[in-house]
């Protein structure tokens, strides 16, 4: 428990640094961080990411590197029965 709280705290830590230093609100760099942590664990199981199409606001974001904030991940399966 004592590594979860030390990991916790200094991951906090570094996003809070992060938002300070972007000029953002640390609720909008904490989204950003859990939904890219997200989708690092659906692209790692490889049965799945064969089939996973991203798309919408968090593309949007993470490719274009566009102002729209978005809170989710859409996303599509396609060729999986």
């Amino acid at each position: 428990m004592k590594k979860t709280n030390s990991l916790v705290r200094s991951t906090t830590a570094k996003l809070s640094k992060l938002a300070r230093s972007q000029a953002n609100p640390f609720d909008k760099v904490l989204t950003l961080f859990l939904l890219e942590r997200a989708v690092v664990r659906m692209v790692a199981d490889e049965a799945l990411s064969r089939h996973l199409i991203f798309k919408g606001g968090y593309v949007s974001v993470r490719v274009y590197d566009s102002p729209r904030f978005t809170i989710d991940i859409d996303a599509v399966l396609h060729g999986l029965s």
